[in-house]
């Protein structure tokens, strides 16, 4: 398996644009461009238990579970655009949780996010794709935590992430949230049991 670990990044700003070059150990360079991002803003979903409900919008919580973008205890705030594309994105988890399951709804105030859905950002969506969980079963760093580095190295706030269940869906990760810089996000009507 292909390991694709950076030997070099730079970051700065170029005719009022972010830009972040990363040099690949094969090497290669990759930058990311202004249309390369997405603004978002409205309302967000997404399915877990009481528990993990608590601790969702807690930065800096050290029982956050390790997931696609995130080691244990790292940021990282996973929404969704409705329950339709939130439940296509939890079938893969739901044996990993026996907890009663809930649909939670949060407003997010406009911000701009690293979309992996753009053509440039290919080499990121395809390191994202592997199977994090495999990964770390086989005690192996996920390319997606790679990612999400490179990522938060440049102070990113987030990424959308197409699914990888379906095209035509596409989620949000949030790295940064309710701080200086970033957007606000807030909780907005109780909780919706749920069965998937």
């Amino acid at each position: 398996m292909k390991s694709w670990k950076y030997i070099y990044m730079e970051s700065g700003y170029l005719n009022d644009s972010i830009y972040l070059t990363v040099m690949f150990q094969n090497p290669e360079i990759y930058e990311l461009s202004e249309n390369t991002y997405t603004k978002v803003s409205g309302s967000f979903v997404r399915i877990c238990g009481l528990e993990q409900a608590e601790i969702a919008l807690d930065r800096n919580s050290k029982d956050r579970p390790a997931a696609r973008y995130n080691r244990k205890g790292q940021n990282a705030l996973y929404l969704t655009v409705n329950e339709e594309t939130a439940r296509v994105a939890m079938k893969k988890y739901k044996n990993r949780t026996s907890s009663p399951l809930y649909l939670f709804s949060y407003n997010v105030e406009a911000c701009s996010l690293v979309d992996l859905r753009h053509p440039e950002n290919n080499r990121y969506r395809d390191l994202a794709a592997s199977d994090w969980l495999e990964a770390v079963k086989n005690n192996s760093e996920p390319s997606s935590w790679e990612v999400a580095d490179l990522l938060r190295g440049n102070d990113e706030i987030g990424l959308i992430d197409p699914s990888r269940k379906n095209p035509d869906s596409w989620h949000v990760t949030l790295f940064r949230w309710n701080e200086k810089g970033a957007p606000m996000v807030s909780l907005i009507n109780d909780p919706k049991p749920i069965e998937l």
